[in-house]
C-alpha cells in the first residue's frame, strides 16, 4: 500500500510541463480556403488528449457543442468576448507530429467574422491579440486537464485498493473464525483426551 501511495504521490507530481511555446500566426487550410490561423505547439501531448483538453477548455469559457468540418471543430455564428464584441466563426484542429518519445501537436485556431474573413493581426489587431492570449493558455488548459486526469485514475487506483483490502479484511476475518473453530475443537478433544487417560489409569480388571 505504502508503495502504491508513493507512487501515486509520484504520478501527480510529474505532470508539470515546461511549456514556453509561442503562438505562430499564418496562412492555413481550411474547407480548401487559405486563410488567416494562429497556431501553437505542445509537446509530449497527443492530438486525442490536447482535443479534449482544449475542447473543455473552450466549452468553459462558452463555445460548446462544436461540429466537426474538415477535420476542425467548428463553432459557427458563435459570441465570445474573449476575442471581442462580435460574432465569430471559429475553428480548433489538433494535429500531431512524431511518436512516443517526440510526439508534440499542432493547435491551429481560426476566427472568420463570416465567409472564411478570418482575423490576423493586419485587419484586427486588437482581435488577433487576444486570439494569441487565447491560444498561448492551451498548454496550460493541456496540463490541467491531464493533471485531472490524473487525479481521477489515483481515485481509481484507491477505489480498487480499498475493495482489495476489504476483501482480504473479510478473507482474514473466515480465517480467523476457521482458527477459533480448530481451536475450540482442539481444546475439546484435547478434554476428552485427558478425560479417556483419567479413565485408563483408573480402570481396574478384577
Amino acid at each position: 500500500m505504502k508503495k502504491f501511495f508513493t507512487f501515486a504521490l509520484a504520478l501527480v507530481l510529474s505532470v508539470s510541463f515546461a511549456f514556453a511555446q509561442s503562438v505562430n500566426e499564418g496562412q492555413v487550410t481550411i474547407l480548401k480556403n487559405h486563410v488567416n490561423g494562429f497556431t501553437i505547439n505542445v509537446p509530449k501531448v497527443d492530438a486525442k488528449t490536447a482535443n479534449a483538453a482544449i475542447t473543455e477548455y473552450l466549452a468553459d469559457k462558452g463555445l460548446v457543442k462544436p461540429k466537426t468540418e474538415n477535420k476542425y471543430n467548428s463553432y459557427r455564428a458563435q459570441k465570445f468576448s474573449y476575442i471581442g464584441d462580435g460574432t465569430y466563426d471559429i475553428f480548433v484542429k489538433a494535429v500531431q507530429k512524431g511518436k512516443k518519445q517526440d510526439v508534440s501537436t499542432d493547435i491551429t485556431f481560426i476566427c472568420s467574422l463570416g465567409n472564411m474573413n478570418t482575423v490576423s493581426s493586419s485587419n484586427n489587431a486588437t482581435a488577433a491579440s487576444n486570439i494569441k492570449n487565447i491560444v498561448s493558455k492551451f498548454p496550460r488548459a493541456i496540463e490541467k486537464y491531464q493533471l485531472k486526469q490524473r487525479i481521477e485514475e489515483i481515485k481509481k487506483e484507491i477505489e480498487n485498493a480499498n475493495k482489495e483490502k476489504e476483501k482480504t479484511d473479510k478473507e482474514i476475518q473466515k480465517l480467523q473464525e476457521q482458527i477459533t473453530k480448530a481451536t475450540e475443537k482442539q481444546d475439546a478433544l484435547n478434554r476428552q483426551l485427558e478425560q479417556a487417560n483419567t479413565m485408563l489409569r483408573n480402570f481396574t480388571i478384577d
